[in-house]
């Protein structure tokens, strides 16, 4: 199977081509919000991403890195929210939205990216027959 990029080479173009066709969408006052949202979002993927990419490898401490990338975009949420949205420095409901939004893409996209190309260890890929 051809070995897809990775995802610290794609994620900034990922998420230029999801702030673009968010502005052509959201109105003028709204596109201050997008693109702190995607700035937000760079900010908690990449170095989640490097930080815990020794983690995911390991079977042991895979459970640990899934709890850790968790809380840790779950308080990234909250700090952005807390300094840009409830300060009311940008709408609210747009930042919030656009958010959620590039986090959930980013994510899918780093699972697939990282792991979705991996070959399959092991024999064979069939179902096992009953004798």
């Amino acid at each position: 199977m051809k070995r897809l990029p990775s995802f610290a080479a794609t994620a900034p173009g990922l998420l230029l081509v999801l702030v673009l066709a968010a502005w052509a969408l959201a109105g003028a006052g709204s596109r201050g919000a997008v693109g702190w949202a995607a700035v937000a979002t760079l900010a908690t993927q990449m170095p989640l991403h490097f930080l815990l990419r020794g983690w995911r490898r390991r079977a042991d401490r895979f459970a640990a890195a899934l709890a850790v990338a968790s809380a840790a975009r779950l308080l990234a949420v909250a700090a952005s929210v807390v300094l840009l949205a409830a300060t009311a420095f940008v709408p609210p409901a747009a930042f919030l939205l656009s958010l959620a939004a590039f986090l959930v893409a980013t994510s899918l996209a780093e699972a697939v990216l990282e792991y979705g190309a991996a070959p399959a260890s092991g024999g064979s890929a069939r179902a096992p027959t009953r004798a």
